[in-house]
């Protein structure tokens, strides 16, 4: 249920160095509708310390319930500035043992550069061990905030799924979103991805399907302290299939 890009808007959203150093806790709940099988659900809780030199590191566990199976992992991730000006490198690890619904464990690395300040560029690689496939991601982003009240994002995602049963697969996904924010206390945003991906279909044989996901959420600042962000997504993929998943998250800064 984590994207990965927890690090999203370093330098466009972190405090001023100068600033004290702080924690966040954040709690998450989603649940999904799926036209093709059984509901899945999961729910995770992060802890987060960013202190006065913009470096930060967060750990995280997480339960999901998926084709009537479970699965229980954690992570823990840092992102540091380096040497380079208005730059940083963030890397987090995860995992979730015994299981065979979601990657048994993740390697996610990427640096980020934001050279005016209001431009921020990501390249990102990741590698999702799976328990019959393993899956090599690289994925550039651009984060553009041409307002103070107007941010939006593009990305691209090439991966490779490296079956386990021999076969090897290329895909190609795209993916914007926009966030703007018309009062203090909520920030609405939309986003559109339109992805590919692809599966075994047994004998060696492999199998893809295209999607389309609509996204919509508010990031609610309710006070420098709480902030709420419910979110909903909509995904339609080529091979009729539905999913709808509503979702939730609290976090508490101090």
């Amino acid at each position: 249920m984590k994207s990965g890009l927890w690090w999203m808007g370093l330098f466009l959203w972190m405090p001023a160095a100068s600033q004290a150093a702080s924690w966040a806790l954040s709690m998450e709940g989603f649940y999904g509708d799926m036209s093709f099988a059984s509901d899945q659900n999961a729910s995770a809780v992060e802890l987060r310390r960013t202190d006065d030199a913009r470096r930060s590191v967060f750990g995280r566990v997480e339960r999901t319930r998926k084709f009537d199976q479970s699965a229980t992992g954690g992570g823990m991730g840092v992102a540091f500035p380096i040497a380079l000006p208005r730059s940083a490198v963030a890397f987090s690890v995860s995992g979730a043992p015994n299981q065979d619904i979601v990657p048994l464990s993740i390697v996610d690395t990427s640096f980020i550069h934001d050279p005016a300040g209001w431009l921020e560029t990501v390249m990102r690689y990741r590698f999702a061990h799976y328990a019959i496939s393993n899956i090599h991601l690289i994925s550039p982003t651009i984060i553009w905030m041409p307002r103070p009240w107007l941010q939006g994002s593009a990305a691209y995602y090439w991966t490779l799924t490296d079956f386990l049963g021999g076969a090897t697969v290329p895909n190609h996904s795209v993916s914007t979103r926009w966030l703007v924010r018309p009062v203090r206390w909520a920030h609405p945003w939309a986003a559109y991805t339109r992805s590919e991906e692809s599966f075994e279909a047994g004998a060696g044989a492999t199998r893809e399907f295209s999607a389309h996901h609509y996204l919509a959420g508010v990031q609610m600042p309710l006070s420098p302290r709480w902030e709420l962000h419910p979110s909903f997504e909509y995904e339609r993929r080529s091979n009729k299939q539905i999913l709808r998943t509503g979702a939730m998250s609290v976090t508490l800064r101090w």
